[in-house]
């Protein structure tokens, strides 16, 4: 040290003070305590809160579950039990929520007078079972305060948080608006907002539909529906397209609802076989009655390499003792180029069936006709974006002209959907097209029965 620039000795003297650490650990604890119910108090809670927030907004910490808790009618229970006894009262509500989440891993504090708070890691799903949890156990539970007894329900808020709400400003207006959405209705209530909502609706529908594609394929939940095709050039045979439809709550379904979801989870190929195998059935079933019936069925590109398809068509075409050249088969035609090398394949294991396999939305690609270099269809079905509007424009008549008389050089079928009034009729005639189907014909129908004479 040093004293007016000359050099000293300090001497410092302090009682020496050992610190007892359970002492300290308990000042510690009382001082992230509410006295009253000695749950943990709303700064301590706040603190871990906000740390919690801050975690799952930098992606660290997964979901965690934000509730607030508190007592319905609080005003009018206080009346009734007396001002001294509030702490009291709360204090009871605070024990029996703790007892009633003993064994749950969350953090519960005194968040207000008569408001409890508790934070849990944990989904929506999580979230909400303990919300009804300490709803139902509250409703059903009588509370003694000295001589008095009053029965409590609770209204409850909430807030899923995540990374789409990672602040605590917003974390807490959302679980204040949740928990006021509860006390509207009359309390005894629960309210959880959920950021993710629409994303865990979009789950839940997806997985609604893969169950129901599942029951379908196991058991009658499909059906199948037939457009007739008729020949414009005189052929008697009856020819129909097969659509599938799913059967939900007496509803016929289209598969534009469902398909995608199907092809997502690899069902796709299961459906293909399902319609295949029932059309089959149901072509037999026509021979039984004395009909010679033709069937258009879709089948999807990835079925091309599915080992199992052309032996099962095989099999049921012996069982039923069906000609293989009264099945048809279609696939788009956009969609061959990604698939050509099974296609290929799949055709050359067709062919001695005698199925046929042809395009069907045909012309909406750049260069269709260079396709038909690689790949060698029975047939074409024109896209209906070049014949809906056939009647008016010249230009696309001559094309369809055109892709008629390519077809028959090539020994190819070619065929026109959605036809949709008599005119539209008159121009495939003349462009030489073999078969046409649409509304105007008539509407797919459960039943085989349309007048082809």
């Amino acid at each position: 040290a040093s004293y007016e620039g000359e050099a000293s000795l300090q001497v410092v003297i302090r009682r020496n003070e050992e610190i007892d650490p359970e002492l300290a650990r308990e000042v510690e604890e009382l001082r992230l305590r509410d006295p009253a119910t000695g749950l943990l108090n709303r700064p301590s809670f706040l603190r871990m809160l906000e740390d919690t927030v801050a975690q799952v907004g930098r992606g660290e910490g997964g979901n965690f579950g934000f509730l607030v808790v508190e007592a319905d009618h609080y005003t009018q229970l206080l009346s009734d039990i007396g001002l001294d006894s509030a702490d009291a009262f709360v204090a009871e509500l605070g024990a029996y929520l703790s007892a009633t989440l003993e064994g749950n891993e969350m953090q519960i504090a005194r968040f207000g007078e008569q408001t409890f708070a508790l934070l849990m890691q944990g989904g929506y799903a999580h979230t909400v079972e303990i919300s009804e949890k300490i709803r139902g156990a509250f409703a059903s539970q009588v509370f003694n305060i000295g001589a008095r007894s009053a029965s409590v329900t609770v209204s409850i808020g909430g807030v899923q948080i995540g990374e789409k709400i990672a602040s605590l400003n917003a974390v807490l207006t959302r679980a204040a608006e949740s928990l006021q959405t509860s006390q509207d209705v009359g309390g005894n209530s629960v309210h959880i907002f959920d950021p993710s909502a629409s994303d865990r609706m979009e789950e839940e529908r997806v997985e609604l539909w893969v169950t129901r594609v599942r029951e379908a394929l196991a058991g009658e939940g499909f059906a199948l529906s037939f457009q007739p095709v008729i020949s414009l050039q005189g052929e008697p045979l009856e020819f129909y397209e097969v659509f599938l439809r799913m059967s939900v709550n007496d509803e016929l379904i289209s598969p534009a609802v469902f398909i995608n979801i199907a092809e997502e989870h690899g069902l796709l190929e299961l459906i293909d076989m399902w319609v295949i195998k029932h059309a089959i059935t149901a072509i037999g079933e026509r021979k039984k009655m004395g009909h010679t019936t033709r069937l258009l069925v879709k089948l999807s590109p990835g079925s091309f390499a599915n080992p199992n398809l052309v032996h099962m068509i095989e099999r049921e075409l012996a069982i039923h003792g069906v000609p293989g050249d009264l099945l048809w088969l279609q696939t788009t035609e956009a969609k061959v180029f990604t698939h050509l090398r099974s296609a290929q394949q799949f055709v050359e294991m067709l062919a001695p069936l005698g199925c046929k396999m042809g395009l069907e939305q045909f012309g909406s690609g750049l260069d269709s006709f260079q396709l038909l270099n690689h790949l060698r269809p029975a047939f074409i079905k024109i896209d209906h974006s070049i014949t809906d509007d056939l009647v008016k424009s010249p230009e696309l008549q001559e094309k369809v002209a055109g892709f008629a008389q390519r077809a028959h050089e090539e020994n190819m079928y070619i065929l026109a959907e959605h036809v949709q009034d008599a005119p539209s009729m008159t121009q495939l005639f003349s462009a030489g097209i073999d078969y046409v189907s649409g509304e105007f014909i008539s509407m797919p129908t459960p039943a085989m029965n349309f007048d082809f004479s």
